[in-house]
């Protein structure tokens, strides 16, 4: 009964979502695609998203149609309620990935699959295994990862490898179907909200080789915000929340003064401590920001001592999604940097649990695990005095750590960007993002990673050269690269567990300049301009001063 009850309310709010959604537009003048022979096409890929996601996609088509784009949504099969909130805005058609997935291409890759984990007993050969230059061991392993919820694949283990099969399939029948797709519609523009998990992840890497416009977008750090980046082959592993090689020679030309600054300083302090970093996934839900001395009681620091915090990542999310790491995964990165610390007891180290585990756990609907220590247990055994873990529902503030830390260890989490504007250095373990620019200490292979560890003591501070480089990218991020929404806003539900409206997309009426946001978004879509979209605010600073 219970069940019947929940499905007709989800019903009923589709129904309800979609009469408001419908509202916003009836006085908007739906622009006619004009019967033109030398239209452009623009691919929207609906594979991985949700309704506030669907809604935003479809307000691009505002921009698109005026640029003279016809669209089509690839969607993975029939869904009434997503093609509705597209069709609201004007005409669209639908593509559908079953439709293009053979009887016969899941028969031979059967037999494929077979083969592949035959010749790929270990994580890092499957991670290099491609198929057409379509990164299927990559996509397989993450898609494996995270299905189970684990850090590392046990080629010995028949739950992990018979998921890993199952992904495999899923990879090797979308790389197919994808590419009759492309081949079948020649867009001239692909956009994504998801573009790593398969079968996204498979469209993804066909569209970079036939050499189409491929935009990713997400939302920003800061909430109404997104950022969009455009890939090509050359910057296929870049981290979406990157600045691209033309981006930064720009920025090595800007001026940066006292109160520029000030002003990131300011701006990372703010988000911290409003809650409005990352706000999405809660990071810093009941959280407090503690005094020096507080923070050093909390995590048993000794007086003198120095302080190296391993920020550990989400061991099972988007682990292969960009650039090139060091150790095989996640976990494994965690487990060899813990045996390092452990010979290193010249100062403490605290292992930090990303806080995010606790909203993750919320989503998955998934009881909340350390998984971090359960691995630590399982490898390495009880911890010296000289480590110890601060577990992702602490009630200490990330902030707080920026007090009392000496160094930071990541693979390419967001706190790579953030201490150095402290002038605390960064150990990174992974390419993709931010390394690379001067700022972050990045080794290059394991030798070179455990002779920086065991000496990591007597890394002096960043020079204000690097604490200014760090600043400035920093900068470039938060002002530059999220771009700022006004004719629309993505609000957050996060009580709503049961619900398809965890998020929603919703249009601000009051906004009169007809969508002059979504203008200038899709303006630098079909443009092929740099390769991320900057705000004209940033940019016209950024011309103004260098």
């Amino acid at each position: 009964m219970k069940k019947i009850i929940l499905k007709l309310n989800s019903y009923f709010e589709i129904i309800l979502d979609f009469l408001k959604w419908n509202s916003y537009f009836l006085r908007e003048n739906k622009i006619p695609q004009k019967k033109r022979e030398d239209y452009k096409i623009a691919l929207i890929s609906n594979l991985h998203s949700d309704i506030a996601s669907t809604k935003i996609d479809a307000i691009f088509t505002i921009g698109l149609r005026k640029k003279n784009h016809k669209i089509f949504v690839l969607l993975n099969k029939k869904n009434l309620h997503a093609q509705l909130i597209y069709r609201v805005l004007g005409k669209v058609e639908f593509i559908y990935l079953e439709d293009f997935i053979y009887l016969k291409d899941k028969k031979n890759n059967i037999q494929k699959v077979n083969e592949i984990i035959s010749q790929n007993k270990n994580t890092k050969s499957l991670f290099n295994y491609e198929d057409s230059n379509v990164r299927v061991g990559r996509n397989a392993l993450s898609a494996t990862l995270r299905k189970l919820r684990i850090g590392s694949i046990n080629f010995k283990n028949k739950l992990h490898v018979s998921e890993l099969e199952n992904n495999l399939l899923l990879s090797l029948n979308s790389k197919l179907a994808t590419s009759r797709i492309l081949n079948y519609l020649k867009p001239n523009l692909l956009i994504f909200i998801e573009r790593g998990y398969s079968p996204s992840g498979e469209l993804f890497d066909n569209a970079l080789n036939k050499g189409i416009n491929v935009i990713h977008y997400l939302s920003g750090p800061e909430n109404n915000n997104l950022i969009f980046k455009r890939y090509n082959s050359k910057n296929k592993n870049d981290h979406p929340i990157s600045l691209g090689k033309d981006t930064m020679k720009l920025l090595k030309k800007l001026q940066f003064d006292s109160q520029d600054q000030k002003k990131i300083i300011d701006k990372l302090k703010s988000n911290y401590a409003s809650g409005g970093w990352f706000n999405r996934q809660q990071l810093q839900l009941g959280k407090s920001i503690l005094s020096t001395d507080e923070t050093r009681k909390i995590l048993k620091l000794k007086k003198g001592r120095k302080v190296a915090v391993i920020f550990s990542h989400i061991l099972y999310d988007a682990t292969f999604f960009y650039g090139n790491s060091i150790f095989e995964d996640y976990e494994k990165w965690l487990i060899e940097t813990i045996k390092y610390a452990i010979k290193n007891t010249n100062l403490d180290w605290i292992i930090k649990v990303h806080p995010v585990n606790v909203w993750r756990s919320k989503m998955d609907k998934k009881p909340m695990e350390q998984l971090e220590a359960i691995s630590v247990k399982e490898n390495i055994g009880k911890l010296p005095p000289h480590i110890r873990f601060l577990n992702a529902d602490s009630r200490l503030n990330t902030y707080s750590l920026f007090n009392v830390i000496d160094y930071g260890l990541t693979v390419r989490g967001t706190i790579g960007m953030e201490l150095p504007c402290w002038s605390i250095p960064v150990v990174t373990a992974g390419t993709g993002r931010y390394s690379g620019n001067g700022f972050t200490i990045d080794p290059t292979n394991k030798n070179n990673y455990q002779d920086i560890l065991e000496n990591i003591h007597n890394l002096p501070k960043l020079s204000e050269e690097q604490t200014l480089m760090a600043q400035k990218y920093a900068y470039a991020v938060l002002y530059g690269r999220q771009i700022k929404t006004d004719s629309f806003s993505i609000i957050k539900y996060p009580n709503k567990e049961n619900s398809l409206f965890q998020s929603n997309t919703v249009v601000n009426r009051r906004f009169s300049n007809k969508f002059s946001d979504v203008n200038f978004i899709t303006d630098w879509m079909v443009n092929y301009k740099n390769s991320d979209l900057m705000s004209q605010i940033f940019m016209n600073r950024l011309i103004k001063k260098i």
